[in-house]
């Protein structure tokens, strides 16, 4: 079996394994002092987006494509790489379908859903710079539609902090804060089976807001 792996910055994670499976791997990575590169049995420098490693997975004849990208900007371009190679090509890509990618990638899409499958979700809402805001109830959370990690949230504990939070941004997805621990758990779903891996524990939450990767976390 050969494998394309886009993305060399995770790669070490599964580089054993293939090795141990006798399992050929072919890596592209657009970063060329990116560590991991020599650990596959062969790599293809090149520039960022999915259209040369979509070549490269067509010319080296691979039996499927895994991206080894985490963050949401270029999943969408992932997803996009999956329709047309598993379409036109028979070539399975491990990833999550646009469909998919274009709900979570987007907090207000993700919200309808959970609330449309009858799922619990923290209370939230809407504003806008332009119309006056009656917020009485804080603290409270304070998000973009984008962004992932922490990125442009905001813990407001007074209609200040809402206004000032609103001069840097014209809209604002409001959710009640929730006090509480948080527990992260990822979801492997594959030829319609789903398996849910390891749940990570992050603590308590706090209203210091502080980023994910600075978190002491916890698992089994």
């Amino acid at each position: 079996m050969k494998l394309l792996f886009i993305g060399a910055r995770l790669f070490d994670d599964v580089a054993l394994y293939t090795k141990k499976m006798g399992i050929t791997t072919v890596l592209t990575e657009s970063n060329p002092q990116a560590q991991n590169l020599d650990l596959a049995d062969s790599y293809h420098l090149v520039p960022r987006g999915m259209e040369h490693p979509k070549k490269i997975a067509i010319k080296e004849d691979v039996d499927g494509v895994v991206p080894l990208i985490g963050i949401d900007d270029p999943l969408k371009e992932v997803a996009l790489l999956k329709e047309e190679l598993e379409t036109d090509y028979g070539l399975p890509v491990v990833a999550s379908p646009i469909n998919t990618v274009s709900i979570t990638g987007d907090k207000i899409k993700t919200k309808e859903f959970l609330l449309n499958n009858n799922i619990n979700t923290p209370e939230h809402h809407l504003i806008n710079s332009k119309e006056k805001n009656d917020l009485k109830e804080f603290p409270l959370v304070l998000k973009q539609a984008q962004g992932q990690g922490g990125r442009d949230i905001k813990i407001a504990l007074s209609e200040e902090d809402v206004q000032r939070y609103l001069e840097n941004y014209d809209n604002s997805l409001v959710e009640r804060f929730l006090d509480g621990i948080e527990i992260s758990v990822e979801i492997l779903r594959w030829k319609n089976h789903s398996i849910p891996l390891v749940p990570v524990h992050k603590g308590k939450t706090t209203l210091d807001g502080i980023h994910p990767l600075k978190k002491l976390k916890k698992a089994p």
